[in-house]
């Protein structure tokens, strides 16, 4: 989020991953982290061997569209690659801090800090290309749906 609260930042999410709108502001980045988490709990209910209507009958009255088989590994494909994450601590106890070319974003329970990376920082690594897989990921329930 911490790079949603600046236009430079938005401006970039908005072209990393091909938004059709750009996002204007930081309830703009909070709604699009909810359209991309929220599918996470539909997909792994319905993660089967099979191509299967389960979830996508259930939530959306009747649709008959089917999922893949083991959707959440499809969404998953798209980040197939090393983004250069790494992560360090505890995240049992959401003590943790994440870390990614030079941003580093530490989580201690319900708090959040940043190194004041900037959006600089942010653009010239590997992190456009992981704000482009998640879209590009996540189009395995909105494709469906």
């Amino acid at each position: 989020k911490h790079i949603g609260q600046s236009d430079a930042g938005r401006e970039l999410l908005s072209k990393e991953m091909g938004l059709c709108e750009p996002l204007e502001s930081e309830e703009d980045v909070a709604a699009l982290l909810g359209y991309l988490q929220d599918p996470f709990f539909e997909l792994a209910e319905g993660s089967y061997p099979f191509p299967s209507d389960y979830i996508t009958f259930a939530t959306f009255n009747g649709s008959l569209a089917k999922l893949p088989p083991w959707p959440v590994r499809k969404v998953c494909e798209s980040l197939d690659e090393d983004f250069g994450i790494v992560l360090q601590g505890d995240e049992g106890s959401v003590k943790f801090t994440v870390t990614a070319d030079k941003a580093s974003v530490s989580v201690d329970w319900d708090e959040l800090r940043s190194n004041n990376y900037s959006v600089a920082d942010v653009a010239g690594g590997k992190l456009p290309r992981l704000f482009k897989a998640v879209a590009d990921g996540i189009q395995v329930w909105y494709n469906v749906t």
